[in-house]
């Protein structure tokens, strides 16, 4: 009769214990356990946060600048086209930056790239008038400017009765549209792709720059002309 009463009392004890347990394991978190949750919540939000937004911007960045190069290689390719299809005036050309020499004598060594960056903007492609003036794209259809591209080329070499430009070198620069805002301190280098939150370079320099040399190739003439033109302005190495 002792030992049953003395197992009875153990297992009274025991499960007492464990209801004890039990509630203390109840109450949950104490308030110093959900402070601590909280800061390394806010640590680790606070370490991977600047790397989303760079991530972000230089995603948006590269963005901007692949649809930069495809705008300069298209004015290149609209240039190229005229120039082959042979029915063209200067007129129709980029505005002329400054004049090249037509012979190998009194050259000045003024070379493409050294023209000005552009100091204004117009609405379109067609109401450029000089070579320091840029038309402004909206790539997205929202009504509002994305970049402006600025146009010019030598003066080259001329040939025919009506002086038809026949071989000359080309320049495009295009610009993001914020640079607008720096039309009178603009650079000519081209802007510096690198991991950024910012605009870095964008703000004052090209996102895309090109310089070529075109040539009407169908007559003897143009042929004769553009070796004339290379051999007196010779295209810089790179």
């Amino acid at each position: 009769m002792q030992t049953t009463y003395r197992l009875r009392t153990c297992i009274v004890f025991i499960a007492l214990k464990g209801l004890k347990q039990t509630s203390q394991a109840d109450k949950g978190l104490t308030l110093l356990e959900c402070l601590a949750a909280v800061a390394v919540t806010l640590l680790a939000t606070a370490t991977i946060t600047p790397q989303v937004f760079l991530v972000n911007a230089t995603r948006v960045q590269n963005q901007r600048a692949e649809q930069a190069v495809a705008l300069a290689q298209a004015e290149m390719e609209r240039a190229k086209v005229r120039v082959e299809q042979g029915d063209y005036t200067g007129a129709e050309l980029p505005p002329v930056a400054f004049t090249t020499t037509t012979t190998c004598t009194g050259s000045s060594g003024t070379k493409i790239e050294s023209a000005a960056a552009p100091n204004t903007t117009v609405a379109s492609a067609s109401a450029v008038t000089s070579f320091r003036q840029a038309y402004l794209v909206d790539i997205n259809r929202d009504s509002q400017p994305d970049y402006f591209v600025q146009t010019f080329r030598d003066s080259g070499q001329v040939a025919g009765i009506n002086s038809q430009p026949v071989t000359f070198r080309m320049g495009v620069r295009v610009y993001t549209a914020s640079a607008s805002s720096n039309l009178n301190s603009l650079s000519t280098e081209p802007a510096s792709l690198k991991f950024t939150t910012g605009q870095g370079t964008q703000s004052n320099r090209p996102l895309a720059v090109g310089y070529s040399v075109l040539t009407r190739n169908d007559t003897k003439m143009s042929l004769d002309r553009y070796q004339q033109y290379i051999t007196c302005n010779p295209v810089p190495e790179k």
